[in-house]
């Protein structure tokens, strides 16, 4: 049986913050505000950072393996965060999500790709969810997957938030790390980048409305 090693359903938060408005910066501390007295307990809050810092730690790791034989392009990676954000407000559902889906998969044209779409069931009715997918074999049996989501806050569509910090940066570090894997060949595990979609909650944030991209997927590979 294959073997696979994941980062779970979390998505990466690099720093782009230089990218965000004021006026994001401040609906994004209303909206935790907002989750926190929505259920947002010490423990989950304490169970999320440990899996966010679990993922900070295997990205950081991984990537340090990669600047061993080559170098991340950090500006690069700003200038396609750049690029995202300029899609404006990127949520399910929305003509500058499937703007963004389509740069995307442009970026990964020469690559295997693979989708998991379907239709997910929220509280503000039915949307399209996209999970993409693009693999880079190595010699091992294993997987190691690594995720960031590319759906922006719903609940914030029309505040003009962007989520560069948030959204944006984890589809841009992601489409580097394509970059440093593509055409050559590992001597170690697969490596699978998984852009993440509908991540967000449509409504308020709970086990239900959350995460359905990366919900689903975890069901398919189970």
């Amino acid at each position: 049986k294959r073997s696979m090693i994941r980062t779970g359903p979390t998505s990466t938060h690099v720093g782009a913050g230089a990218l965000a408005r004021p006026a994001e910066q401040s609906s994004a501390e209303g909206y935790a505000a907002a989750r926190r007295s929505e259920g947002g307990t010490p423990s989950r809050q304490s169970a999320g950072r440990r899996r966010y810092w679990c993922l900070v730690l295997l990205s950081f790791l991984f990537c340090a393996g990669l600047a061993s034989s080559q170098s991340f392009h950090a500006a690069r990676a700003l200038q396609y965060t750049r690029e995202v954000v300029a899609f404006g407000p990127r949520p399910i559902g929305s003509p500058n999500h499937k703007k963004l889906e389509n740069y995307i998969l442009a970026h990964l044209k020469n690559d295997r790709v693979e989708d998991d779409a379907f239709t997910a069931d929220t509280p503000e009715g039915k949307f399209p969810v996209r999970n993409i997918i693009a693999k880079f074999p190595g010699s091992r049996d294993g997987v190691i997957v690594i995720a960031g989501h590319y759906d922006t806050n719903y609940p914030l569509r029309q505040t003009g938030y962007i989520g560069a910090n948030d959204g944006g940066s984890s589809t841009a570090i992601l489409l580097e790390l394509a970059n440093q894997l593509r055409g050559k060949k590992r001597a170690g595990y697969s490596v699978w980048l998984l852009w993440t979609d509908g991540e967000e909650a449509v409504k308020n944030w709970t086990a239900t409305d959350s995460l359905y991209g990366v919900r689903h997927l975890a069901d398919t590979w189970q």
